[in-house]
């Protein structure tokens, strides 16, 4: 096929991509982009950009490197501060990644493998949500995965700039030279001729960038008296049965979840047929690439697996796991025909989840639903003007409720008497099957209430509850 053939479906996916999560665009904000990161970026805006880590309050930052943060506050100073705006900054992130997977894979495989890889990332359920939300782990991928690329190519300077740029987008991504340094030992063990010297230069080049992370850490130690933030560190665990129980959970979310089982059956029979045809003698090169990516998957989840679980944090290993998985297929099957099929299989089977198998959660597009309930349920309070009411909502519907940044009143402060911490102090009761269910049944069954209103969009409910008055 014409090169130009491969360009022009690229192109034609990537706007068909955008057509798709235009109307996502206009939603306010949701869970973690709704509490931290979408109002921690307009207020950054309006307070100054900068990567000190008292340029946000902790509340918003987390203790995380701020780069992503300031790349929005850049962003909405030049295109403006509106939903639309701060969405179109995520998604133009998303289909940089992209343009990301199809070059290197076009660089070091094949067009075919290109497109293919491209077709399989861009089902996925966890990119398609994730896609358009204000969130760091899209751009954390794209560093990760330029950082990979140009360390590939042997280019130390522009590998060193985005590796800098993925620690301080968040931390985890000192997995890559954790990755890479290993990754050269191996390299090292199976050359004839080691130099020991060599060895100790590539691994220092690889894990020099970590002195960005080091210094904004000091920085950070200097300005709030600790390394990493308090309740991140609560979330560390060493305990073996912790530990397994995570890895297990994260290596199941990324190789059965979501119709990923049929990636990695099409992995598993294809690798199978590369080690019978013994194909590894031909691409060495390839198969470098190939294994540098296995271990950056596997030293990754390892790395997950003893902080804060959150499925959207393996976001960056999709990718990975998708060059791969198209590689194979394209390596192994010579008939153009047959890894059509192959590559149709996963693809469809992918965006049929996507399309049909939702939930309440951001790694999927179930999350769509939420937000339209959750902006019903403002609406229809601030219409029967109850802004001045003491109402009980959980933590998501509070911040809908209280906080103007995240996108779902028309003005700011409107509702000031929002909380949860004693039931009895309210007239008004907002739950949702989104969180805080067996809490919400309890005060249900404690509380005499009077349901006033309920919105429902597909596997999304909020209801809203007044206390029944006595006669």
């Amino acid at each position: 096929m014409s090169k130009k053939i491969y360009y022009f479906s690229f192109l034609l996916l990537i706007t068909l991509f955008v057509f798709f999560k235009w109307e996502h665009l206009f939603l306010p904000y949701y869970w973690d982009e709704a509490w931290v990161y979408g109002p921690a970026i307009r207020m950054m805006q309006e307070h100054g950009i900068s990567l000190s880590p008292n340029a946000l309050p902790t509340y918003y930052s987390r203790g995380h490197p701020l780069l992503f943060h300031c790349f929005g506050a850049v962003w909405i100073n030049l295109f403006g501060t509106s939903l639309f705006s701060t969405h179109c900054f995520a998604l133009s992130i998303s289909a940089i990644l992209l343009f990301l997977i199809f070059l290197f894979c076009k660089r070091n495989f094949s067009s075919e493998v290109a497109i293919s890889a491209v077709l399989i990332v861009i089902a996925q359920p966890i990119f398609l949500a994730q896609s358009a939300l204000v969130l760091p782990e899209m751009l954390l991928s794209v560093f990760i995965l330029s950082s990979l690329f140009f360390y590939i190519e042997n280019k130390n300077i522009f590998y060193w700039i985005t590796a800098a740029c993925a620690v301080i987008t968040k931390e985890s991504a000192v997995v890559i030279f954790i990755s890479l340094s290993i990754f050269e030992l191996i390299v090292f063990l199976k050359s004839e001729n080691k130099n020991i010297l060599f060895l100790i230069k590539r691994i220092t080049v690889i894990c020099s960038p970590s002195i960005v992370l080091f210094v904004f850490l000091l920085w950070q130690k200097n300005i709030h008296g600790w390394f990493f933030f308090d309740k991140h560190i609560g979330a560390i665990s060493f305990d073996s049965t912790t530990v397994w129980n995570k890895l297990e959970n994260y290596f199941s979310y990324l190789f059965i979840y979501q119709s990923r089982n049929v990636i990695s059956a099409s992995v598993i029979i294809t690798a199978i047929l590369f080690f019978y045809k013994k194909l590894n003698r031909n691409t060495v090169s390839e198969n470098k690439i190939i294994l540098l990516f296995t271990l950056f998957i596997a030293f990754f989840l390892l790395f997950c697996s003893i902080n804060f679980f959150s499925n959207r944090y393996v976001l960056c290993l999709i990718p990975p796991l998708a060059i791969i998985a198209s590689w194979l297929i394209h390596t192994t099957i010579k008939k153009f025909i047959l890894q059509t099929v192959f590559v149709a299989i996963i693809f469809s089977a992918s965006l049929y989840h996507s399309l049909n198998k939702k939930s309440s959660s951001d790694h999927n597009l179930g999350y769509v639903e939420v937000i339209k309930s959750y902006q019903e349920t403002v609406d229809f309070m601030i219409e029967n003007k109850l802004s001045d009411k003491k109402i009980y909502a959980f933590f998501l519907m509070k911040e809908s409720l209280t906080n103007p940044y995240s996108g779902y009143l028309n003005e700011k402060k409107q509702f000031t008497q929002v909380g949860n911490a004693e039931e009895n102090a309210y007239e008004y009761f907002i739950f949702s099957n989104t969180e805080g269910e067996e809490d919400a049944e309890k005060i249900k069954q404690k509380t005499a209430l009077t349901l006033i209103k309920r919105f429902e969009n597909k596997h999304s409910q909020v209801e809203i509850y007044s206390r029944t008055l006595k006669n």
